[in-house]
């Protein structure tokens, strides 16, 4: 079976480690993180909760926390990167060039 990539995934080829080449995708870039973690959060919270084996739980837990510890990652760099440049355009507006 083959599997297709979502609609929002960003290709890292594109991305080029040039400053003013990778910057303006890093909000989408960060925002698509955010959305993988999701259900690593949810599902793992999910199976610690219904979980009865001890040692399963605690590795559920274990996936959480690291699931939780990224996306506070992912959030603080959102922050540097507004700070930086400002807030990212909605996905309706298209970007300015400042004068």
């Amino acid at each position: 079976m083959k599997v297709k990539p979502s609609q929002e995934s960003v290709s890292v080829e594109k991305l080029t480690w040039e400053e003013d080449d990778w910057v303006p995708h890093m909000p989408r870039v960060l925002h698509t993180l955010s959305n993988k973690l999701l259900p690593i959060v949810a599902f793992s919270d999910l199976g610690s909760r219904r979980c009865e084996d001890p040692t399963l739980r605690e590795y559920f837990e274990k996936i959480r926390q690291a699931a939780r510890d990224s996306r506070d990652l992912i959030i603080q760099l959102r922050q540097d990167v507004q700070q930086k440049n400002g807030p990212a355009p909605r996905s309706h507006e298209k970007p300015t060039d400042s004068l």
